[in-house]
């Protein structure tokens, strides 16, 4: 599950409930305990969206705030001692929202959830992109939708939901899909055994081949190159 989302901040017990939160929305979090880590974290610019303690150890989290510049990530901060001032200043940082503790963990949750769309590119969008890679990576024989999910810095659930969704499919029926159209190009336009344009297409075999060919072409291999080559 790709890491969008930095929560920096010393409560354990919150930091979990969190946690607990964003996984309900398969979105994984990566923590800091002190405005140092945070800010060492948020310096590799791979977040998208960061919750921020005010109090902290180290560095504090405005002290973090006035340290990035020209950094993307969309920075909630949260503190339990919170005055106008405070507020103020941290708006005047870039802070996209100031959020007073106690309060609800959904509340949070739910507008982190809502930054990390608006930074997100559409899902119809990312369907296409997401089919653009696997279609271009078809032949690579240890390709996993978890692979393919670190590329695009998406979750599996999501992943899964692109194809069903935007595409009509599953990761494993469009991969099979690509690599069956990639397998009768070679059997057309070449003389190679089947097993080397098994190797070539990505799959472990010819056994593979054979049954993602039958499934989808409705016929094996062989009978494919010769009823190509007797139409010529």
């Amino acid at each position: 599950m790709a890491v969008r989302v930095l929560v920096a901040d010393d409560e354990r017990l919150f930091v979990g409930l969190l946690r607990r939160e964003f996984a309900t929305r398969g979105i994984d979090i990566q923590e800091a305990n002190d405005g140092t880590q945070a800010l060492e974290a948020l310096q590799t610019g791979k977040f998208r969206v960061a919750i921020l303690d005010v109090r902290m150890p180290g560095m504090d989290g405005l002290a973090v705030l006035r340290e990035l510049k020209g950094i993307q990530t969309a920075i909630l901060i949260l503190t339990g001692y919170a005055d106008v001032a405070m507020a103020v200043e941290a708006l005047k940082l870039g802070a996209r929202e100031f959020f007073e503790k106690p309060i609800a963990i959904c509340k949070i949750v739910s507008r982190a959830s809502k930054l990390l769309l608006e930074s997100h590119p559409s899902t119809h969008q990312l369907a296409r992109r997401m089919d653009a890679l696997l279609r271009k990576s078809r032949a690579d024989p240890t390709l996993t939708l978890t692979e393919l999910c670190k590329r695009l810095g998406i979750s599996r659930s999501y992943a899964a939901k692109l194809f069903r969704e935007n595409l009509g499919t599953t990761f494993r029926r469009q991969l099979s899909h690509y690599r069956v159209q990639m397998a009768k190009k070679r059997l057309a336009h070449t003389s190679d055994p089947i097993y080397l344009i098994a190797d070539e297409c990505g799959f472990k075999n010819n056994r593979r081949l054979s049954e993602a060919f039958r499934r989808i072409a409705g016929v094996s291999p062989s009978a494919y190159r010769h009823g190509f080559r007797g139409s010529e």
